[in-house]
């Protein structure tokens, strides 16, 4: 099965990674790239494209697991997002590191936060420099979806509202859209990609972005 992805023109945010289709079609990805656009557009359209993609995979190849096994996977995925939303809103970064896979790690995106992480040390770094620059801040979950693909890999969509205080007396408020695969290690479910677009509420786009 050969599918054709595009890549942006621009290495410095690159969305997605022939890694990832490995993990669910094996070889056989081809890249294109086409020029680069506005940061917020460019995440959009990843959105649907990947979004496409699950669909389309879900559709025509079936995982294997019967339906108490996948049922398993949702709730032990569930559990370990919610620890992982719990180690965001206490600011606790050694819990939240519990959840992020260091030996499976892939590169993801942070739309208008962060950008792109080259590997795992400057992922878990960045977070951890984040974490010390921040008061407090609080996750509402609004809507999760978990799609079991194999039993050791899983597919987790996300939208939630995020609320920041920084130390130097900032505040942002943000709704978030995250895609995300979780990979059965030997100790737990962990995260070994993410994908994130930050959808500003407060301040406006136009004084955020």
């Amino acid at each position: 099965m050969r599918i054709r992805i595009t890549q942006w023109s621009d290495d410095a945010s690159l969305l997605i990674s022939s890694k990832i289709l490995d993990l669910y079609i094996g070889d056989g990805v081809t890249c294109t790239c086409i020029p680069k656009f506005h940061v917020m557009k460019r995440f959009v359209l990843f959105l649907v494209l990947i979004s496409l993609f699950t669909f389309s995979y879900t559709q025509n190849r079936t995982s294997g697991l019967t339906a108490e096994q996948e049922a398993t996977i949702e709730t032990e995925v569930g559990e370990q997002l919610n620890k992982h939303l719990e180690s965001l809103s206490s600011l606790d970064y050694e819990l939240w590191l519990e959840c992020i896979s260091k030996d499976n790690y892939i590169p993801g995106f942070w739309s208008g936060v962060v950008g792109t992480y080259a590997d795992y040390d400057s992922f878990v770094g960045g977070v951890k420099d984040s974490f010390a620059n921040r008061e407090s801040q609080k996750f509402e979950s609004l809507k999760v979806q978990i799609t079991p693909l194999s039993q050791d890999l899983a597919f987790l969509t996300f939208t939630g509202l995020f609320e920041n205080w920084t130390r130097d007396g900032h505040y942002r408020k943000d709704y978030i859209n995250a895609i995300v695969l979780w990979k059965k290690e030997a100790d737990a479910w962990k995260i070994i990609h993410l994908n994130e677009a930050w959808i500003p509420v407060y301040p406006s786009p136009s004084s955020s972005y």
